[in-house]
């Protein structure tokens, strides 16, 4: 056999086991773990959630969980991660559509992943505390969501810096998401699309200085 195909045969080996054996078995029990804390966390919270709590629910021992995830802050951010680049993928494919479009796509995708926003808006609210780990984390979003959303409305309005009016309609988008999502969490008979529409429609629409100069 010459080196080239031992070479190729060896390859071929590394390719099969990392299809099986010990690899996936730990991305499988990773997964386990992850799901089993997007779970937890989204009920209990963060605060409230331990790390043995985590491990029975992935059914996997303690050190195997460590063994994964050294703390407990570690795991929630490799789900917030993991939620992240879901996001960026959602959006990278929103890009041809209009800011009011790939958001209405972005509500709507939400709906088939309530426990992972379950988990989003829990996070969300325990971090208001100074003393969470994420605190700093969800500040740093809220101010790039609030500038990246103002940025692509002064676009639709031909603008290419935002106005001090595309800043203030950010953040009220940003709040009535938020808002309709929680109401939405709390009643699953609350249908929260229309409401979305609603405050999409009265964002685009509504100028308190074009309306000042018109009367």
């Amino acid at each position: 056999m010459d080196s080239d195909s031992q070479q190729s045969d060896e390859l071929n080996v590394l390719v099969e086991q990392s299809g099986r054996g010990p690899y996936k078995s730990g991305i499988e029990q990773r997964r386990k773990i992850m799901d089993a804390a997007i779970e937890l966390f989204g009920t209990k919270g963060f605060m409230g959630t331990s790390m043995r709590e985590i491990a029975k629910a992935a059914d996997i021992s303690q050190p195997g969980l460590l063994h994964h995830f050294h703390s407990k802050e570690e795991l929630l951010k490799a789900l917030l991660e993991q939620h992240e680049e879901k996001n960026a993928q959602d959006m990278a494919g929103y890009n041809k559509y209009s800011w009011q479009e790939a958001s209405t796509k972005k509500q709507r995708s939400n709906l088939q992943i309530a426990t992972e926003i379950k988990l989003w808006s829990l996070t969300v609210a325990e971090a208001a505390s100074p003393d969470h780990p994420m605190h700093e984390y969800f500040i740093e979003r809220y101010k790039n969501m609030r500038q990246l959303i103002a940025r692509r409305i002064a676009e639709v309005a031909g603008r290419e810096i935002p106005e001090s009016e595309d800043f203030l309609k950010s953040a009220i988008f940003i709040a009535g998401w938020d808002g309709l999502q929680t109401q939405w969490l709390l009643d699953e008979n609350f249908d929260m699309s229309p409401s979305f529409d609603y405050l999409l429609s009265m964002i685009s629409r509504y100028s308190q200085y074009k309306n000042v100069l018109n009367d």
